[in-house]
Formats: structure tokens, sequence, C-alpha cells
């Protein structure tokens, strides 16, 4: 598609810096700075989901480690370690030694490829909402092994210190014993700054749309809308194209026990509309210091766009109860 001249006057997206790749200062009396690697993926044939976070809060001499595995029609395998050993930091890579498990993000190329590395306990339950109910889960052993080759534009934010990346992931998961091979499309982002879990409500979401040749090779969408808003934050690429995101709108009915219905998502500056329909979550109950909860509604989900196509990825919903 030729360049028009707005085009050409339009500022270009941000690139990723490698060196950002690697741990950052906290900022100085802010208790809720954190430093968050996330990365996430769904199987070839929408099997099997799986991501991982640290959120490595220095100033709190903690962290906050995540890891799911979700199934659908079988129950999701979750760790939610919300008071996580801090990370050793060794240039680009960190790792949590917690009692139970161990956990790995290694930066091997940067930009170009990560491998995230988990063995230990997580925790199995039986429905979307028994996390969110503070209700035990059975303890299940998994281990997992896993590169995040990036496979699209990596995009640095102007707004804010964070950056997301498309990627292909493939590598081995291990459940009670048994291993299979992974390989599928995913997502990776890195963020610096303080993040108040308990202060806003948001939608996030990285998935693939089928251009008529499969997800992989498909448009690669990432974005953001902060919920009374009608900004939205990320882009649409294809090839060497890359929209920049600015406004837009999400729409959802929570249930308060971890399912979401009827989501909807406008982004305006592609003209396209698109309704989620969650496969399997991943829920996280997040409570302050003080007492406040909110609920952290991951899912892995079919997307329909108005155009017709379809996809599949990750979506999350930050929900504020109390």
């Amino acid at each position: 598609m030729p360049e028009t001249p707005e085009d050409l006057q339009r500022p270009q997206p941000l690139r990723v810096d490698p060196a950002d790749e690697g741990a950052h200062p906290p900022e100085p009396g802010e208790p809720l700075w954190s430093e968050s690697h996330y990365m996430d993926a769904i199987s070839d044939d929408g099997t099997v989901g799986v991501y991982a976070r640290l959120g490595d809060t220095a100033n709190l001499d903690v962290s906050m480690m995540s890891f799911a595995i979700t199934r659908p029609g079988l129950p999701s395998i979750i760790l939610n370690d919300t008071a996580a050993p801090p990370p050793t930091r060794d240039e680009f890579r960190f790792t949590v030694e917690a009692p139970t498990y161990t956990a790995s993000f290694e930066v091997t190329d940067p930009v170009k490829a990560y491998v995230v590395t988990f063995e230990g306990a997580a925790y199995e339950y039986a429905d979307e909402g028994a996390i969110l109910r503070g209700e035990p889960g059975t303890p299940t052993h998994v281990k997992a092994d896993l590169t995040w080759l990036t496979d699209g534009i990596d995009y640095q934010w102007s707004i804010t210190t964070r950056y997301e990346m498309p990627c292909r992931v493939t590598g081995t998961l291990t459940i009670d014993g048994e291993e299979f091979q992974f390989a599928g499309d995913g997502q990776r982002d890195h963020s610096w700054a303080t993040r108040d879990w308990w202060g806003a409500t948001w939608m996030w979401n990285a998935f693939r749309l089928d251009d008529g040749e499969g997800l992989t090779t498909g448009t690669k969408i990432h974005s953001v809308v902060m919920d009374g808003m009608e900004y939205a934050f990320g882009y649409v690429q294809k090839g060497e194209d890359l929209t920049e995101l600015s406004r837009g709108a999400s729409n959802a009915e929570y249930d308060g026990d971890g399912r979401i219905a009827n989501a909807r998502i406008r982004l305006e500056d592609v003209d396209l509309e698109f309704t989620v329909t969650p496969t399997a979550y991943a829920n996280l109950l997040l409570t302050s210091e003080e007492g406040k909860v909110a609920h952290f509604v991951r899912a892995m989900a079919d997307f329909a766009a108005s155009d017709g196509r379809t996809g599949r990825g990750w979506i999350e919903w930050e929900r504020v109860i109390d």
C-alpha cells in the first residue's frame, strides 16, 4: 500500500532498544514500582495455552510470579505467588528460586530470542472462580522449557516504558511426568514503571487473525483499552506494515466469579470490531497490603472480526472488586 502525504508526516512507531531487555533501576520511593517480564502462547491446534510472568517489585524486596497452563474443557493449572523471592538479576537473566519451584527468564538474543524455564508445583483448579474465592488447588508438578522467537515487528510504546513483540513459540511442557512438544504463536512484553493493580481497570490483548494462510503468518494485533476511555494503545501489523492505535473501546460483562460474557473490542484506526469468546481461563487473585481486592481475569480466547476473519490469542481484564 503506497504511503500518503499524511503517512509521511506521522511519527514512525518506536522500536525496541536491545539494552532495555535487561534490568532497570527501580524508581526511588515508589513501593509499587515493578519490572514485568511477560510471555504467552497458544498451541497451533488451540488445545493448550500457557503464560508466564515475573513482576519484580524491587523496592519491596519481593516479586510476583505467575505461571499457567490452560486447556479448553480441562481444569487450569496455575501458580500465583504474590510473595515470591526477588529474582537474581544477571545482565539478561532473571531467576526466582522458591521453596516449591524454580523459574528462569532469559534473553538469549536481545529483541530476537527469549527462553523461559519453570519446574515445580503449580495448582489445578476445578473452575474459573475457585482461585478467586481463595479455594486451594490440587498440587500438580509442572515443567516447562519454552523459547519465544520474535516473528514480527518489535514495538516500543511511546507513552510509557513498555514494549511488546509477537513471537513463534516452541519447546516442551510436562504435566505430572507426561511430556509433550509445544509449538504455537505467542507474545512477550517487558515494562518497568509503577503499577497499581487496585487503582484502575483495563483490557489488554495480543492475538492473530487468519488472513487465509493460517494464524502464524496472519495479522498480528495488540491493544490496550482503559475502562471509560475512548483511547486505544498498541498496534495492528502485517509483514512490514504497522498501524499504531490511538482510539478504541472495550465492553464486557463480568460475573464476579471469573467469567466474562459479551466481550467486544472496537479499534477505530483500522475500522474493525471484534467479538471475544474465552475458551479457557487462568485467573489470578490480587490482594493489596491494605486489603483491596482485584480479579485479574485472563483467558485464551477466540476473536471474530467484523470483516469475517477469525483469530486466537490471549486477553485480560483487570477488575477492581473493592
